[in-house]
């Protein structure tokens, strides 16, 4: 029997901290800036297979890795504007950045909008001369009259005497 009463005790609610709370944000700052996923594990002090472990088990972990790759792009996007714009003054590469680099990421993490498009179209209709299958009917007949002329190699039975 319970000391109050026999009333249970109201539990306390749960504020368990995350012990990996300060890592995860430090992760999602640089994923946010445009860093790899392998670069911001670095920067947070952890394995990237474990941020991935966080996002599997973390939704709002998994919500923010989100809106930091957004960002990171965003970033990145900003980057080289401000870059190109440079460019425009001094055709030489500023602060050693890296252009094309920065292109294939942008076109990994926005390829709705830098991918390579290619459409290829074509209207009216498409004349076919024969088919593969065509072909074959015809070498089979081509093959059944020379074999009805009598215009195959003899072939030798069993004997070792010539077939006509």
């Amino acid at each position: 029997m319970a000391r109050n009463g026999g009333k249970p005790k109201p539990r306390k609610p749960t504020t368990q901290k995350d012990p990996n709370a300060a890592r995860k944000a430090a992760f999602l700052k640089a994923l946010s800036q445009g860093v790899s996923i392998t670069g911001s594990a670095k920067a947070a002090g952890v394995d990237r297979t474990t941020v991935y472990q966080w996002r599997d088990l973390d939704e709002a972990f998994a919500a923010g890795w989100d809106q930091a790759l957004e960002a990171g792009a965003d970033a990145l996007e900003d980057a080289l504007t401000t870059h190109a714009e440079r460019l425009t003054k001094t055709p030489e590469m500023v602060d050693g950045s890296n252009v094309t680099a920065a292109i294939f990421m942008l076109k990994g993490r926005r390829p709705e909008k830098y991918r390579e498009n290619h459409r290829v179209s074509h209207e009216g209709q498409l004349a076919v001369s024969h088919t593969a299958e065509e072909d074959l009917l015809g070498k089979l007949a081509r093959l059944a009259e020379e074999a009805g002329a009598g215009k195959t190699d003899p072939q030798p039975d069993a004997g070792g005497t010539e077939k006509p």
